[in-house]
């Protein structure tokens, strides 16, 4: 899965190159102190891509840690939210579980996990009061690096990872919806005027 995947998987080049759409991508919160793009694995994908993400499902989610939107910058984790038992309540092709997006912010507060897993002392890092974004570096999104278990399935991670957990749904910009469709087709215009 990579931003290639997203950009056949959504038929964005009926709208332009893929050069291209990698140029319109970096004008996507110039400003915000974060400029990768981030993932989030979810066997609701396809609703989240046709409405956003919203506060009031936060929580909804037996793995939601109740506090707000996390996504991480590796493709391995996210991976982790879509497959095994999560397989028998969604028909979601797997690529079409993952999300790929944008994150604005401008008051992100860092931890360094230094290769720990997530914690419930953590946890209470995790509200507005540190800033409008959260970045948990160096974590294991599990218990232990390795393997972990899943209800009956092992599911390998692969590598330790950066969460983000943000806390305002407008200022996540997910790649591919019909919203960024129609900023991408802007872009190609304004290029070609």
């Amino acid at each position: 899965m990579d931003i290639r995947t997203i950009y056949n998987l959504y038929n964005l080049a009926t709208i332009g190159s893929y050069d291209d759409y990698m140029l319109y991508i970096e004008t996507i919160y110039p400003d915000s102190k974060l400029q990768d793009i981030f993932w989030h694995g979810s066997i609701h994908a396809d609703k989240i891509y046709k409405k956003g993400f919203q506060k009031k499902y936060i929580g909804k989610n037996s793995n939601s840690h109740n506090k707000g939107f996390y996504f991480t910058n590796s493709i391995s984790t996210a991976s982790t939210y879509v497959e095994s038992t999560f397989n028998k309540y969604t028909k979601l092709p797997y690529e079409k579980r993952f999300l790929a997006v944008k994150i604005y912010t401008k008051n992100p507060y860092l931890i360094d996990c230094g290769g720990e897993y997530f914690t419930p002392s953590l946890n209470n890092f995790i509200n507005e009061t540190y800033g409008d974004t959260i970045i948990l570096t160096n974590i294991w999104d599990t218990k232990e690096p390795g393997y972990y278990a899943d209800f009956h399935n092992f599911i390998e991670i692969k590598d330790i990872a950066n969460t983000i957990v943000t806390f305002n749904e407008n200022n996540i910009h997910i790649l591919g919806s019909e919203k960024d469709k129609k900023l991408f087709k802007n872009f190609i215009k304004a290029l070609q005027d």
